[in-house]
């Protein structure tokens, strides 16, 4: 499966990269579930670049 993974803090350009992962192990009480797009919001661009650290390490 892809996954974007947020690799530096960078005020200026966040180091994002999609890459392929292992699929996680599923217990007997959880599910998988299989995610065909996904939103990113402004509060997601200030913790990529580090300006939310106080809240979020």
């Amino acid at each position: 499966m892809k996954a974007a993974i947020l690799e530096k803090y960078q005020k200026q350009s966040p180091k994002l990269v999609i890459q392929d992962v292992n699929l996680p192990n599923v217990g007997p009480h959880q599910v998988l579930i299989k995610t065909l797009v996904a939103g990113v919001n402004p509060l997601d661009l200030l913790i990529a670049r580090g300006q939310f650290k106080l809240v979020i390490p």
